[in-house]
Formats: structure tokens, sequence, C-alpha cells
């Protein structure tokens, strides 16, 4: 009988989950390569989310390594959940790197991003951030004048004013 107070039951079935190895068990787990890159796409990106910010740069490197995702801007292939977009591995690494205060690696991520798609507002903003804690002042404000001409939300204000 499964009682959810009991801490030791034996439900293994969440330890089994590729969500829930380690790197090297998820090479030698019975996954094709494809497969593989996606779930360390999922658990990287979630490592983002609950700041293990090593853990997740380990995770999305090795996904870049494995060459399996789409070159397409992210908001292309959001229909299709197979497909990782280039630009969702690359913002999301360089998001970790700047939390990390691993900034040139942080820049070099938001310009692949910025590269494969210049439409990427956040990566724009993400990497001023970085530049501003540089103090490369004069990139800082060339990226926020960028995501801000960019911004459908935030960008200039039109009009006259008065």
């Amino acid at each position: 009988q499964h009682d959810p107070n009991n801490n030791n039951n034996n439900n293994n079935s969440s330890i089994n989950h590729p969500l829930h190895l380690q790197s090297t068990e998820l090479s030698s787990h019975e996954i094709d390569s494809k497969t593989r890159a996606r779930v360390l796409f999922i658990r990287g990106t979630s490592f983002v989310r609950q700041q293990q910010y090593a853990r997740a740069i380990d995770d999305l490197t090795e996904v870049i390594r494995s060459g399996f995702f789409d070159h397409a801007s992210s908001s292309s292939s959001d229909a299709d959940q197979q497909v990782i977009s280039e630009s969702a591995v690359y913002y999301n690494r360089g998001v970790a790197s700047s939390k990390m205060e691993r900034l040139d690696s942080a820049i070099s991520d938001f310009s692949r991003v910025l590269a494969v798609d210049p439409d990427h507002v956040q990566a724009a903003y993400s990497r001023a951030a970085c530049y501003n804690a540089k103090g490369e002042l004069a990139k800082a404000i060339e990226d926020y004048n960028l995501a801000l001409m960019k911004d459908k939300v935030n960008g200039p204000v039109r009009g006259g004013g008065g």
C-alpha cells in the first residue's frame, strides 16, 4: 500500500528518469544522441531557473557540442517541441555565465544569439548589462539602444509630446 508520507516507498521511477541522471550516466543510458541533447537542454534550462549555473553551463555546453539544434531563431521553432533552437541554448548559457560573472563568456553567447536571431531583445539587453558591468559603457549604450529599438513593449516613444 502506498503511503505518501512515507519517504521509504520503493518508487524508483523518478530515479531512472533521464532528467535525474548525471551526465556520465546519461551518456551510458540507452537513449539516442538527439534525445540526450533534448534532455540536457531541458535540464540545463531548469538548472538556470534553479540558479544552479555551473550545472546549467555544463549541460548546455554538451548540447552545443552535440550539434543537435536548429539553426533558426527560437521563435520559428516554438511549435515543434522536439527542436532545440540554437538561440535558446546560447541565451540560457549566457544567462548562467553572466550570473557567475563570466562576463566575456556571456557576451560571446549573447553575441551568438544575436547573430542567429537579430530580433532577440533579451539577448541585446543582457549583453548590454554585461558590457555595463565590465565598464565598457559605449558598447553597453549601443546594445541598450539596439534593444530599445527592437523592444515592442518598452521600445522608443513615438509621436509628439507635450
